[in-house]
């Protein structure tokens, strides 16, 4: 059991989003604009070659390409995952490359509708009730998605569209086998409805915040986001949010960096006052309950107050 810090100033530590919509409507090339993306992508999908035909200028750091592992059988999400989370905590081998903290910022499951195929296929062939198959395949996917959102990391959740039925005539949703399809938008931030559509003669792609039609979508943000987003990328939803400054938006770890620094800063202007307008002597700063020491001299200046921010990415575009 852990304590959940509400203040408003608090750092986030990631952001979790469903990003669902047709084939084709821009999910797997939305998911790859964050930053340091891995991409656990369907092997048969081969959703990849998306990334691979990107324009480099996209990606939240052009010249930092995304990663992808191509889960080949049902284990391989869960030894993928067991991974991150040796990656995250310090240097880890996988698929003969060495990894680091830092080297993934973004877990994009592409798609958990081809995943959760995928093992109720193998669930089927080892099992013959299908009430139990139903069982352990929602139980599976429950578990896969709590440990994946308990990586420091963002995570994008990659769906196809599931159209309004005689089950629920006035509502689509997200194309998922079992029980899962209503409860695993509920454990994201964010769900996002994806669509393109022709523009005169070139192809558009837009990503809805709020209910579309028949397809909701929406977020925890009380209408921060605008509908839909100005542009189809990661760094518009983070300028939305307010994660950036001048140099472009912030990781996670960047993110709660930049509060604490802001938080020093302020501290460090409460304690002085403004310098000395002399030209004729060097700037002074009292500090707050420095005459209380008969030793120290009261017009010797503080030590310097820190840096404000750090070096931005490597590779960081400003807008």
């Amino acid at each position: 059991m852990r304590e959940i810090d509400l203040d408003i100033n608090a750092p986030k530590r990631r952001v979790t989003v469903m990003s669902y919509g047709s084939s084709r409507a821009g999910k797997t090339r939305f998911a790859a604009t964050f930053p340091r993306p891995l991409f656990l992508s369907d092997n048969s999908e081969g959703g990849w070659e998306t990334i691979r035909n990107m324009n480099p200028e996209a990606r939240y750091e052009p010249d930092v390409m995304p990663r992808v592992w191509a889960m080949e059988k049902p284990e391989d999400m869960v030894k993928s995952v067991m991974a991150i989370e040796q990656i995250c905590r310090g240097p880890h081998t996988m698929n003969g490359k060495q990894y680091k903290p830092g080297d993934i910022q973004t877990v994009v499951i592409d798609s958990l509708t081809f995943y959760g195929d995928s093992f109720l296929t193998h669930l089927e062939r080892t099992q013959k009730d299908k009430r139990q198959v139903y069982q352990a395949l929602n139980g599976h996917l429950r578990e896969i998605m709590v440990r994946v959102h308990e990586l420091p990391v963002n995570v994008v959740w990659i769906c196809l569209e599931k159209a309004p039925d005689e089950e629920n005539p006035q509502m689509g949703g997200i194309l998922i086998p079992g029980q899962t399809k209503d409860k695993a938008p509920a454990r994201c931030d964010y769900w996002f409805y994806h669509r393109s559509f022709q523009r005169g003669q070139e192809l558009a792609f837009e990503v809805r915040t709020k209910k579309f039609g028949v397809w909701p979508a929406g977020g925890r943000d009380e209408g921060a986001l605008p509908d839909p987003l100005p542009e189809t990328n990661y760094r518009a939803m983070a300028e939305a949010l307010g994660l950036v400054n001048s140099t472009g938006a912030y990781s996670p770890g960047e993110l709660a960096q930049k509060r604490q620094q802001d938080a020093l800063d302020e501290e460090n202007a409460v304690l002085t006052t403004p310098p000395s307008t002399s030209t004729a002597a060097v700037p002074q700063a009292t500090q707050v309950g420095a005459a209380s020491n008969p030793n120290q001299n009261p017009n010797r200046s503080p030590a310097p107050a820190p840096m404000r921010r750090p070096v931005p990415v490597p590779g960081r575009q400003t807008r």
